[in-house]
């Protein structure tokens, strides 16, 4: 009976010890900034308007360009509906007595040179709840997206769809 109470103790023991080392051993990627070289001649025109138009296909607004220094800035796009917030509002709006709604947002800010370009992607984060008294709204701040977020998904995506227009080969350099 006690060898059997210890190889049960032990086991549990190291269950823990392994869910902390998988814990430990798991690491996020952000999407901080990402690189492109060109690797052959591309004027900075084409690619900025090649930026523009691949933002404004995705439904991009553009909040600022300015040709003399290569920069674009988009404005921020909506990326979650109401179909991603159903789920979550019914069951805390049961459990609580309030609706809490979550939406995400993605905004792509580009700086162009002679040689290539970089891309620095932010997400936020914004939340609305609301009960039969008062509605109340708060963002967090906006940070760079995981690899793995919908956001940083988006992102990747419409990089690789410069890239394919501008004939880019290679791997984004993603810091």
């Amino acid at each position: 009976m006690k060898n059997q109470k210890r190889s049960i103790i032990s086991a549990i023991v190291l269950f823990f010890v392994y869910a902390l080392l998988a814990l430990s051993c798991a690491t996020t990627e952000y999407l901080e900034k990402g690189n492109i070289s060109f690797g052959k001649e591309i004027d900075q025109k084409t690619t900025m308007d090649t930026i523009v138009y691949v933002l404004s296909e995705h439904g991009f607004g553009i909040q600022m360009i300015n040709e003399s220094f290569g920069l674009i800035e988009s404005d921020w796009k909506q990326t979650s509906d109401i179909a991603d917030n159903i789920g979550t509002t019914i069951l805390l709006g049961t459990l609580t007595g309030s609706n809490t709604y979550y939406n995400r947002y993605l905004k792509l800010n580009f700086r162009v040179t002679e040689t290539g370009f970089t891309v620095s992607p932010l997400a936020n984060t914004e939340s609305q709840k609301s009960n039969s008294l008062l509605t109340s709204s708060t963002t967090s701040g906006a940070k760079a997206p995981t690899k793995t977020s919908d956001e940083g998904k988006f992102a990747i995506a419409i990089v690789d769809e410069i890239n394919s227009i501008l004939k880019i080969n290679g791997s984004i350099n993603w810091e």
